[in-house]
């Protein structure tokens, strides 16, 4: 078994990186390299007291994500990302393995103004070594609007097991398969102490807890494989996936003129492959 995991002090091993990108700034704010500091970002806008700040400390990372407080860039994406990257990429379905993934969610401030959204989710690059192609497989942990409406970015399906592109100016341009932590889900197993992709806002930590095994990864191909043309000929195939990425990912976008304030605390964060 191969687990990526706090170490014995609660603080994440230097594989893991916090990064925060402001995607159609074209510009990489910043990427704290060494996997754990006290303080890995602060951003601080003069004369308004707004700030984006990456705080980590010994049990957990705290994320206060302010769209107004990346001048020059507000109006744009500002994904922040607990992440790690696999070089060489794992295996985890090659020999009827399981991914498992878990950690501690707390949604402790949430406010917008006028169009602008945010959210929280799960995400796994993913690369087919047969026929060389990457997707995204993206598990919705918590977003205020809730899982059936149409998104306001663009897209128009239904939230719950649907196939998007991962379209902005600097994103991957990627498709992406999206889902949510529910029973009876064909395409996670949520484990018995997780709770459910959520939407309130009541400042209680909650546990996210799922498997992705052979069979769950089988049904996300076949849907991939026929609603998204540009990877028809993806391998059928779970033991030919490998994975490249995975990450909490902490997103705000605001249109211009709007913005969004998130604040997040992420702890207890556990990759397994076995």
């Amino acid at each position: 078994m191969s687990t990526i995991t706090t170490d014995e002090n609660n603080r994440p091993p230097n594989d893991w990186q916090v990064v925060v990108f402001n995607v159609d700034a074209k510009n990489l704010i910043h990427e704290e390299a060494s996997g754990w500091c006290e303080v890995a970002l602060h951003l601080y806008k003069p004369h308004t007291g707004k700030k984006t700040e990456v705080q980590a400390k010994e049990r957990q990372v705290r994320v206060h994500l302010d769209t107004n407080a990346t001048p020059p860039f507000s109006g744009k994406l500002n994904p922040v990302m607990l992440q790690r990257s696999f070089v060489p990429a794992a295996r985890p379905w090659k020999e009827a393995g399981t991914l498992r993934f878990q950690a501690d969610v707390t949604i402790n401030e949430f406010q917008t103004r006028e169009r602008a959204v945010a959210y929280v989710q799960a995400v796994f690059l993913l690369r087919d070594e047969e026929s060389r192609q990457q997707f995204w497989f993206s598990v919705q942990i918590w977003d205020p609007r809730g899982f059936d409406y149409p998104k306001l970015i663009g897209w128009s399906q239904q939230m719950r097991d649907i196939v998007t592109i991962d379209l902005c100016e600097r994103c991957t341009g990627l498709p992406n398969f999206l889902t949510t932590i529910e029973n009876g889900n064909p395409y996670l197993k949520t484990q018995p102490q997780s709770a459910n992709s959520f939407s309130d806002i009541t400042g209680a930590r909650r546990t996210i807890s799922f498997e992705i095994g052979p069979p769950e990864i089988r049904r996300a191909l076949e849907k991939l494989r026929t609603q998204s043309p540009s990877i028809a000929d993806l391998s059928p195939k779970p033991e030919d996936l490998s994975l490249k990425l995975a990450a909490i990912e902490v997103e705000g976008w605001s249109d211009v003129g709007a913005s969004v304030i998130l604040d997040v605390t992420l702890s207890n964060w556990q990759l397994q492959l076995y």
